[in-house]
């Protein structure tokens, strides 16, 4: 029920001193004159206290961290369009005092609810002077963290200084520098069917490099399994490693050539490819985090070891499948032809879907930005003024600490705000404060089971409107 003309306008000629009240980063301006707009002196002097600290630094340095909100309201004794005017006047008023104070008009956000969101709801003289009123918080955003883009890992960790050696001898011979890779490896049960063969391995390698401190013939080579190999990889991109390996003819086994692409994911290095070995000629490999073990130090020589557990699978083609697709017994030269050719293309398809994968990342953390912007916009409307502390420092959370993410929450804010404008306000807040504010007034409880109600953390088809599942 509006507040009567009459008892509001004797209640002010009793009372016409402007009055302020702060709490901790907001201050109300309270008691405006009815139906006026100008900022009295009383109220100046309580903003002059309450930003005392950032008025100083402006005269100082020319700059503040501050970002200021300010809001106007109005008494319901009025018609809707003329509150909605005095409480933008209100409000645009305080933020022109403000910039005649040095504040940087970039940093002031301006913004009126005419008569919508009292601070009283009573019928009184007293709570028409609380309505009539200019809300300002003041918000130091956090310094940003220096984040990896979205969809990329982070860098990695610098290296840690070599342990002290486990095991010492004296001084003694002196090998040349070099590399030894020992394979300790585990087969796996084959699986062979008409349609695919398929082998695999468990295990990890044994990394062992020897150094004499002084750099010695065999720096540049590598053992591995007691056979000189020869390695080349490159990077494509952050995520993605061309990668080929030669491993030459040795008893038992022919010569092998493998050409791959290698990309990062989680924790695992993982490597798909083709190999000249046949019949299966297509190989995996899942690499997991190395470890290092106590190092040895053989007087001047000094022996660093580290172990890496390994996943490989190899997979080719079975008789029937082969058969199906024309490749008989002469065609295993045609396939190894192939397998160059093959591999450019497999690289080329894995370097597009990490790339596909981070722009869908970016996506993704949109729809939850907005999900979280309507959640936080309709647990402000259930609470009220007094949650308006922790909706802004979300806001800023997601505008400064997260890259691109800012406007996609308030995207979220203006889709809550124009179901607002369009429907019955006072209905539907009492919808959402029976649906998501049973037994609870916390602004965080209510967010977060709106936040689930409307889809989470989900990928659903809301991406444009999420708030259509309110």
């Amino acid at each position: 029920m509006a507040i009567p003309v009459r008892e509001e306008q004797e209640w002010a000629r009793r009372y016409p001193v402007p009055n302020a009240k702060e709490e901790d980063i907001l201050l109300s301006l309270w008691n405006y004159p009815v139906a006026k707009t100008d900022l009295l002196p009383e109220h100046r002097a309580s903003l002059k206290k309450f930003l005392s600290g950032d008025f100083l630094q402006v005269q100082l340095t020319r700059t503040t961290q501050s970002v200021l909100y300010v809001r106007g309201h109005a008494s319901d004794s009025g018609e809707a369009p003329a509150n909605i005017a005095l409480s933008r006047d209100r409000a645009q008023k305080v933020m022109r005092f403000l910039v005649s104070e040095g504040i940087p008009a970039s940093q002031i956000h301006v913004e009126w609810a005419g008569a919508s969101e009292p601070a009283d709801t009573g019928a009184s003289g007293y709570a028409a002077a609380r309505n009539r009123r200019v809300d300002v918080v003041r918000f130091v955003p956090p310094v940003p963290e220096d984040l990896p883009p979205i969809g990329t890992d982070p860098p990695p960790p610098a290296p840690e200084p070599p342990p002290e050696p486990g095991f010492k001898i004296p001084k003694g011979a002196q090998p040349s520098s070099l590399t030894i890779d020992i394979p300790l490896d585990i087969p796996l049960p084959p699986i062979r069917t008409a349609e695919v063969l398929i082998d695999g391995k468990i295990g990890g390698v044994l990394k062992l490099k020897v150094d004499d401190k002084g750099g010695g013939w065999g720096g540049g080579l590598a053992i591995n399994n007691g056979k000189l190999t020869a390695k080349f990889e490159t990077k494509i991109m952050d995520d993605l490693k061309a990668k080929i390996n030669f491993e030459p003819k040795s008893a038992g086994k022919d010569a092998a050539l493998k050409v791959g692409g290698e990309v990062k994911i989680g924790t695992l290095d993982t490597t798909v490819g083709l190999q000249t070995k046949l019949p299966n000629f297509v190989y995996c490999e899942f690499a997991f985090e190395a470890f290092r073990l106590p190092d040895i130090e053989l007087g001047d020589v000094h022996v660093s070891m580290t172990m890496k557990p390994t996943l490989k699978i190899d997979v080719g083609p079975g008789p029937a499948l082969l058969a199906r697709i024309g490749v008989g017994a002469g065609g295993a030269a045609g396939i190894v032809a192939g397998t160059v050719v093959f591999s450019a293309l497999l690289i080329v398809g894995t370097a597009k879907t990490v790339e596909y994968a981070k722009e869908e990342s970016i996506r993704y953390t949109k729809l939850l930005a907005r999900r979280s912007g309507v959640a936080a916009r309709v647990a402000y409307e259930i609470v009220g003024n007094q949650a308006e502390v922790r909706f802004r420092e979300q806001q800023l959370q997601w505008t400064n600490t997260l890259d691109r993410m800012g406007p996609s929450f308030d995207e979220g804010v203006a889709l809550v705000n124009a179901q607002l404008r369009k429907g019955d306000r006072e209905k539907l807040r009492n919808d959402w404060t029976a649906k998501y504010a049973a037994g609870s007034q916390d602004f965080g409880d209510i967010q977060e089971r709106v936040f689930g109600a409307i889809g989470k953390y989900e990928k659903g088809d809301d991406a444009e409107d999420p708030a259509s599942r309110l």
